[in-house]
């Protein structure tokens, strides 16, 4: 039996008042063979990501094709040289998926139409990106006050503090409310067991922000300025388009940005 679920969101087993449990210990009586998104993050293993993708558009492309009869790519490599202008852009737009298929495909499709029969370039999937973030994801929490205010709390205290894309959250301390925010892809799930610079001896989850907080953050006038966006452009459009995303691969940055929750709910204890 294969069993696939969100780790962190599941419960497998239930301990009895007698000592026994009932249901599915993990690494007792079950093991992980697979974490997806330590597969699918590019952040995680880009060649691995990259390949990935490819084949995931290659077949929907290919199904697509011989519904309508149209001819097909011959491979992912095909395809990609087909309707991408360069490598580096299929790149960026795995990127832009952070690991998750359905973005993939609503990034993709919206990509196809802007770029309206040319070649998918950089610029048009990061305005894409954008577009998608702001229609798809942001407005997910818009009706939720508390949602609201905790990404905005997490964006100030890592990327504008901390000059970080990622934050550190203790692993026997889940939050109800952060775990809402990776439901909605707001938030990723990096890895599920790191050290802090601070604190060594303490366990943490690694969360990385998504890829479109960055190209969203640029439209405002409280983006971060240690990553030369440019604020006061009259054409956002032009400015999301040269935006460099920023990456952090460095765990110097991150490994000191731990999220404290506390400090939040005390902020906001009326909402």
């Amino acid at each position: 039996m294969k069993i696939a679920a969100i780790e962190h969101r599941t419960q497998l087993v239930y301990n009895t008042d007698s000592g026994e449990y009932i249901g599915l210990e993990p690494t007792a009586d079950i093991k992980t063979n697979l974490k997806l998104d330590d597969y699918l993050l590019f952040d995680n293993d880009p060649k691995r990501s990259v390949e990935f993708f490819e084949e995931f558009l290659f077949k929907h492309v290919v199904g697509v094709c011989r519904e309508k009869g149209w001819s097909e790519p011959k491979s992912p490599k095909e395809l990609v040289r087909l309707g991408f202008s360069q490598k580096n852009a299929f790149e960026e737009f795995v990127k832009s998926t952070e690991g998750v298929p359905r973005d993939a495909i609503n990034i993709a499709s919206n990509s196809a139409q802007k770029a309206f029969g040319k070649s998918i370039d950089i610029p048009t999937i990061r305005t894409t990106a954008h577009r998608f973030f702001q229609e798809d994801k942001s407005s997910q929490v818009e009706e939720n006050p508390l949602l609201r205010k905790l990404l905005e709390f997490i964006i100030d205290d890592a990327i504008r503090s901390k000059k970080t894309n990622s934050f550190l959250l203790k692993v026997n301390k889940p939050d109800k409310n952060v775990d809402m925010l990776f439901d909605r892809r707001l938030v990723h799930i990096r890895s599920r067991n790191v050290s802090s610079r601070d604190n060594p001896g303490e366990r943490y989850f690694h969360y990385k922000l998504d890829y479109g907080c960055y190209i969203d953050l640029i439209t405002t006038k409280q983006m971060p300025h240690e990553f030369n966006f440019l604020p006061n452009e009259a054409n956002i459009e032009a400015i999301v388009s040269e935006t460099v995303v920023p990456e952090d691969n460095d765990g110097r940055s991150y490994r000191r940005s731990i999220l404290d929750l506390e400090k939040f709910y005390q902020k906001y204890s009326d909402l």
